[in-house]
């Protein structure tokens, strides 16, 4: 049997290899070809002899991208991500182009990294292992807080949010959350409130968790009206979207003491950087040079999804999505389309 040749874009060896594992595993007729390249109106053309290609989440497919892959016989484009803030998915649709994505991989793996940047900043653990390598077993530098007691702002209570509400929550914390939609899986929890306005929230609260989508309306949400809005002091958790804080914004509230630490897992001009080894080339992006320089913050390069179990996940409704659309499924009808059904 012939195998269907796919296009990995921004392929890494550990998306390809968890490919190939279940490829193997369940005796597949695909071929990853992988490429390390990002998909954009530079690279489209490795696109030519492929039905469908797989991106990520820095890969960005404008409109006029989505008419190249047509015209190169692309007919599936198969996001390894939840997000699809760079896909034009309705020029994708006006020609003819499936996409899907994968909209929940593990909201655990992400959730638990948010916890895991907030205890690592607040307790300084990336300093105290810096200050060990050299020698220095000291605790100068090293005073954090305890969670227990104080307040944590949620800002977008989905499936990742609401796991992190509930954490902290066991932790002993109060927990004010904020979202369009009340999830109701969070309101019989003790000693937690949602409120109608970040103005209401973010006075109050020790730490402020970001796990909203990045649309027009939360577009450097974290900006200077924003923090000044917020507790002295406060701790910003980011592992949702990079273009939720403005950078600039947060660099001058950590100057001024406004914003007390940074735990991030995203960066809002990651693109040309994250997953990337940038040693010998460098990073050319100041603002991101300053953030990680600054002692008070903890910057990770976008991996709170990295577990084996979501990457399980993600492979698996990637190949499943694939498998309809070659079963003669289009658009809508393919599972986890972004493709929206036409108007009745």
């Amino acid at each position: 049997m012939d195998k269907e040749r796919i296009l990995l874009y921004s392929s890494k060896q550990w998306s390809l290899n968890a490919y190939d594992y279940q490829i193997e595993k369940d005796k597949s007729p695909f071929e990853m070809v992988p490429t390390p390249d990002l998909l954009g109106e530079n690279t489209v053309n490795q696109a030519k002899g492929f039905k469908i290609v797989s991106i990520f989440v820095n890969d960005k497919l404008s409109a006029k991208t989505a008419e190249a892959l047509a015209e190169f016989g692309v007919g599936m484009v198969v996001l390894r991500c939840a997000g699809y803030d760079n896909v034009d998915v309705d020029a994708c649709t006006k020609h003819g182009i499936t996409v899907t994505r994968v909209p929940a991989y593990s909201p655990y793996a992400v959730a638990e990294f948010a916890i895991a940047l907030l205890l690592g900043v607040n307790r300084k653990i990336h300093r105290a292992s810096s200050k060990m390598l050299h020698g220095d077993f000291s605790l100068d530098g090293l005073v954090g807080w305890d969670l227990h007691g104080k307040t944590a702002g949620i800002i977008g209570t989905g499936q990742t949010g609401a796991i992190v509400a509930n954490i902290l929550h066991a932790f002993g914390m109060r927990i004010l959350c904020n979202d369009i939609y009340q999830n109701p899986s969070l309101l019989t929890v003790p000693n937690l409130t949602y409120v109608n306005s970040l103005d209401e929230m973010l006075p109050q609260c020790d730490v402020v968790s970001l796990h909203c989508p990045l649309n027009e309306h939360t577009l450097r949400l974290v900006d200077p009206a924003f923090i000044g809005k917020c507790k002295p002091g406060f701790t910003l958790i980011n592992v949702a979207r990079g273009g939720l804080v403005d950078s600039e914004a947060l660099l001058k509230g950590l100057r001024a003491g406004q914003v007390g630490a940074a735990g991030m897992d995203v960066y809002e001009n990651e693109t040309e950087i994250f997953f990337h080894d940038r040693r010998e080339s460098g990073i050319h992006d100041d603002n991101l040079g300053r953030l990680l320089l600054l002692p008070q913050v903890l910057i990770t390069p976008h991996q709170a999804f990295l577990t084996r179990d979501a990457l399980g996940t993600i492979v698996e409704t990637s190949l499943e999505s694939i498998r309809q659309y070659l079963s003669g499924k289009r658009l809508h009808d393919v599972q986890h389309s972004l493709n929206k059904a036409p108007q009745l």
